[in-house]
């Protein structure tokens, strides 16, 4: 049987997440990486048409269970600082850096991966993020596999989104990949 790594990451810092999805991982023993938007709204405020979505707010508390949470395994990455245009497009190298920054010193921990925001990547955006110091970064579905034959891109990490239940998660799965 092939192997397959998988790794299991939550956007956006949202409070329904470590509440919902901390126990799941706990009773599993599965650790996950959590992409955090570094300001201190206290809600997920992207320009989106959606409902409150209530996130952490870098209170001392969020801070001890996020020191928590590394401790136990998981990782903590960095997903901007605003999570909205026209920051992103205009200032991709603050977006990069000073959300590493921030995390960094909340968390007195290095931040290695960033989740671009809604998967945009452009050629500013990923260079203000190698440029920033992070080892890795997630982009969107690019409909690609990894084999031996091809390299993976760090900067360009090709996820599958699971957005609702029934999601065919067996039909990501291909032979040799």
């Amino acid at each position: 049987m092939d192997k397959a790594l998988v790794s299991l990451t939550f956007d956006d810092g949202l409070r329904c997440q470590f509440d919902r999805a901390i126990p799941i991982l706990r009773e599993h023993n599965f650790p996950a990486t959590f992409f955090l938007v570094a300001n201190t709204d206290p809600i997920h405020t992207d320009g989106g048409q959606h409902p409150d979505w209530y996130k952490i707010d870098w209170s001392q508390q969020d801070i001890r269970l996020l020191k928590d949470l590394l401790r136990q395994g998981h990782e903590i990455g960095a997903h901007s600082v605003h999570h909205r245009e026209p920051f992103l497009s205009n200032d991709p190298k603050g977006e990069a850096e000073n959300s590493k920054k921030w995390i960094e010193e909340q968390l007195e921990e290095e931040v290695l991966s960033y989740c671009y925001p809604f998967y945009k990547v452009t050629g500013p955006i990923k260079s203000a993020v190698i440029a920033a110091g992070f080892k890795q970064a997630r982009a969107g579905l690019q409909n690609s596999y990894y084999t031996g034959e091809n390299s993976l891109d760090w900067f360009e990490v090709d996820c599958r989104q699971i957005l609702r239940t029934g999601e065919n998660v067996g039909s990501w799965v291909r032979p040799g990949c």
